[in-house]
């Protein structure tokens, strides 16, 4: 991470552990991200001696899972030292996006998972009392979404296709072991009450985010009936995600790449008859008769967001299978946010410019004002006020015997550090939000924008403009954080275990 990114992502921690747990915990926390290598709670009182309340701050944030422990001694001899992660932290906002996406699934289990994810950790009975029904609770761990916190069990097989869906959804084949053993820690718990605590699965609410987000470009792009038949294609787990794409291997030549795609399509790919009785037995026989004809639409369009390859079932007969293709919407959307964002800065002719640049690698300046219709004077300028923004790149090739005059410049799309440029910019502006929503609930503190009891207001009409304005707010600080996500690096995220809580151990108290 550099160190503009770095800076901003700090700034944003801090405004999210304001908003989320108070001041205390965003002294601490803060503290604690300055000190990659952790400290005692010794040292934390030693530091902050006019915070008497570092101790309940620690185990708030080590509740929410944005706190480690660890022992700094295998004989565990030694106090134990905690740290913050940075991760854990930005990704909290993104909460109430994925309880909205819950629950158009089923109300009772965002409800289970909104109790959850406000308490941090839940044990059993806790999440009995908020479920009400025990099938409820074994389905939500069937599917991933509630991960014990024993620091033992491992829910990277919910990367791929994770949606708790009470009348459609069947589990992947796949994961059928997997989801039995998890069902049955959680059957095990209810019978026993053997003091087991749950929280949410990270991954899950990120695979469901992903999907829901898939879902919308479509719609947005297409219209709804595309999106249902995109999210048939994903319900039956025909979605070429990055977990589960065989990695390319150096020392295969082409033909032995060339198996390895057709086994992973073979095995995951759907077919028409596939998707045609999952939409009808949930939108009914009108809606699926022109499948076959919206996975064509769905493959010419220029995103090609679904791919298609003929392959052979039994006697010799050969169909035609689908995959959904989730990154290239996650692409497509990437693009358009950096050229929006170039728009911004400079221009529109430069906004143009830079979709050029990103449509071909290595262009001379001369190619590239031809492609934006520009002046090679003003696409010279442009170029370098993208290049000093961080937008673009260039290589210099020396100059050569055999080829006439000096030294030539060739320009590409400088893609990674345009993802650091917007991810940093995007931090940065919804950590002023966060502020502006703390300066709006600050300047009142008397008066409760979310009280239903008018008779204790004592201005109606100002509560209701000040609700109005954190309304607003909150709708651009869950748009600013859905960028954010979109531009953050998923090998970063994939890296981390859901419920690796170190040597904390956590009870509930009644």
């Amino acid at each position: 991470m550099s160190v503009e990114a770095r800076a901003a992502a700090l700034e944003l921690a801090d405004e999210v552990l304001r908003a989320f747990h108070g001041d205390a915990c965003a002294r601490v926390g803060a503290l604690l991200l300055k000190h990659a290598d952790g400290l005692t709670l010794r040292d934390l009182r030693r530091r902050l001696p006019d915070q008497p309340d570092v101790a309940s701050a620690l185990v708030a944030l080590l509740q929410h899972g944005e706190g480690r422990a660890r022992h700094s001694s295998i004989d565990e001899s030694r106090p134990p030292v905690y740290s913050v992660d940075l991760h854990a932290v930005l990704r909290r906002p993104r909460q109430a996006r994925a309880l909205r996406a819950l629950r158009r699934h089923t109300q009772a289990g965002a409800k289970v998972v909104e109790a959850c994810l406000e308490a941090g950790c839940c044990s059993t009975q806790k999440l009995r009392e908020v479920a009400q029904e025990d099938a409820l609770l074994t389905q939500l761990a069937t599917y991933g979404v509630l991960a014990k916190c024993d620091g033992v069990e491992d829910y990277r097989d919910v990367n791929t296709n994770t949606l708790f869906d009470e009348k459609n959804r069947d589990l992947p084949t796949e994961t059928a072991s997997k989801a039995k053993s998890r069902a049955a820690a959680m059957g095990q718990a209810l019978h026993s009450d053997d003091g087991s605590v749950w929280r949410c699965s990270h991954r899950a609410l990120k695979a469901l985010l992903r999907r829901e987000a898939t879902l919308d470009v479509i719609e947005k792009k297409l219209n709804k009936r595309m999106r249902r038949v995109a999210a048939a294609l994903w319900d039956l787990g025909a979605v070429r995600a990055v977990p589960i794409t065989p990695a390319p291997d150096p020392e295969d030549d082409a033909d032995q790449r060339e198996e390895r795609e057709n086994s992973y399509v073979l095995k995951y790919a759907a077919k028409v008859a596939d998707v045609e009785a999952l939409i009808r037995r949930r939108h009914g026989d009108a809606a699926a008769k022109k499948v076959g004809q919206d996975l064509e639409l769905l493959q010419g369009d220029h995103i090609r967001v679904v791919s298609s390859q003929r392959q052979k079932y039994g006697r010799g007969e050969s169909q035609e299978t689908y995959l959904l293709e989730p990154e290239r919407c996650r692409a497509y959307i990437r693009s358009e946010t950096v050229r929006a964002l170039v728009k911004q800065k400079l221009d529109s002719d430069a906004a143009r410019l830079h979709r050029a640049l990103s449509e071909h690698e290595h262009l001379a300046e001369s190619d590239i004002a031809e492609r934006a219709l520009l002046p090679p004077k003003d696409a010279r300028t442009k170029l370098y006020a993208l290049f000093h923004l961080g937008f673009a790149r260039h290589v210099e090739l020396p100059r050569q015997a055999d080829r006439p005059g000096g030294a030539i410049q060739l320009w590409k799309a400088d893609c990674e550090r345009s993802r650091v440029v917007v991810l940093a910019d995007t931090r940065r502006a919804l950590a002023r939000l966060l502020k502006r929503r703390r300066f709006e609930c600050e300047k009142d503190e008397g008066l409760d924008p979310f009280s239903l009891d008018d008779a204790r207001a004592a201005d109606p009409r100002k509560r209701e403009r000040l609700r109005g304005r954190l309304d607003r707010l909150d709708r651009a600080i869950l748009q600013l954080d859905e960028a954010c996500e979109l531009f953050e690096d998923d090998d970063v995220a994939a890296r981390l275990p859901d419920n690796d809580d170190g040597d904390f151990e956590w009870r509930e108290t009644t």
